[in-house]
């Protein structure tokens, strides 16, 4: 069971929440892991500057009485400051029973954002396989965020000489080159600046010092770019036409990505007998037949002659429209109500590209 905090600020009404925490434990009989915003210092090391007067409540004393292990954590020394103060607000605590279940998990203290809180996550460390596979281009939205991006398009585009088939082509492989040795994997340049922005972080718990202080605001500038460029990767991959700009809930979508990749999948079919199979032969013999039935019919050339207004008549202006010429103007209006996100050509290709 997970339960997440959001403590008052304000001592009395805080207290109320130890009493209702140790009702819940006693109904509830799961390992649990209680994390968030506690709003209360647990010893005094949790604080540099400032008064500790009312600071503390009854988190001490709840901590004993469920026995109740304080997950410790990884980056900022301190989650909350305000000037040349600074506390740890935000912890996670664990019963035994889950700490046994999950005995790698950790707290990470990550990045100040756009707010005077440093957020927190729960981190599980699993060993995992995966195969990389050799898949077709595909045009990535996020690489258009890059400031170099729209000159190597430019050039490569200009430089190339044939019809647009074979620009798409040289693009193409112009691009997957550029994306591995200068756009390069966001993935990883996250880890990498969640790693060194803990670290200044975790330094500057002890001393403030300018240099790292504007370090700081540099190393989390990328890093919010780099989220943004996450977010639209995962909106393009899931897919979702409601997401609106701007929402980054990167976890979220994708889960709706994971989710939309085992629904797509067939688990069996029902032959025309009714009978349910899910041999892959047997499968792909029931949906041979199925669309060899469906568009193979057998027609009554007599049978026009008893159906009145079979095909209704088409007026002259009509008739002239649906034949006249197909012109650029109908091309560029028709790729411009495409979806510029959806499922992209055969060249790999979005409408927003073009």
């Amino acid at each position: 069971m997970l339960t997440g905090i959001y403590a008052s600020p304000c001592n009395t009404s805080r207290s109320n929440l130890w009493s209702y925490l140790d009702n819940l434990a006693n109904r509830v009989k799961l390992p649990g892991l209680i994390v968030g915003d506690f709003n209360e210092l647990l010893s005094y090391s949790d604080k540099i500057g400032g008064s500790q007067h009312y600071r503390f409540g009854g988190m001490q004393d709840w901590v004993c009485r469920n026995g109740l292990i304080d997950m410790g954590y990884q980056g900022a020394d301190y989650t909350w400051k305000n000037n040349f103060v600074k506390e740890r607000l935000d912890r996670g605590f664990c019963s035994c029973d889950w700490r046994l279940l999950f005995p790698d998990a950790c707290i990470m203290h990550l990045a100040r954002m756009k707010s005077d809180h440093c957020p927190i996550l729960v981190k599980h460390n699993h060993s995992s396989r995966t195969t990389r596979r050799n898949s077709p281009f595909r045009f990535h939205a996020m690489w258009m965020q890059h400031e170099s991006y729209m000159d190597m398009v430019n050039e490569t585009w200009n430089n190339c000489s044939g019809d647009l088939q074979v620009k798409t082509t040289t693009l193409a492989h112009s691009l997957s080159i550029w994306n591995k040795e200068v756009f390069g994997n966001i993935f990883k340049q996250k880890r990498i600046l969640l790693a060194r922005i803990c670290g200044i972080q975790r330094s500057l718990g002890r001393q403030n010092i300018p240099f790292l202080l504007n370090l700081e605001k540099d190393l989390i500038s990328q890093y919010e770019q780099i989220r943004d460029a996450e977010a639209l990767f995962w909106r393009q991959k899931s897919r979702d036409k409601w997401l609106c700009e701007g929402d980054r809930n990167t976890k979220f979508f994708h889960l709706t990505t994971m989710i939309r990749r085992r629904r797509n999948k067939i688990d069996g079919l029902f032959d025309a007998s009714g009978v349910w199979t899910d041999n892959p032969a047997a499968m792909k013999q029931i949906a041979a037949d199925f669309f060899k039935n469906l568009f193979t019919v057998v027609v009554d050339h007599e049978l026009r002659f008893h159906i009145p207004w079979l095909f209704p008549d088409i007026d002259t202006n009509n008739f002239q429209r649906m034949n006249r010429p197909i012109s650029d103007q109908d091309v560029h209006d028709a790729l411009f109500r495409i979806g510029r996100l959806k499922a992209p050509a055969v060249d790999g290709f979005p409408a927003l590209f073009y």
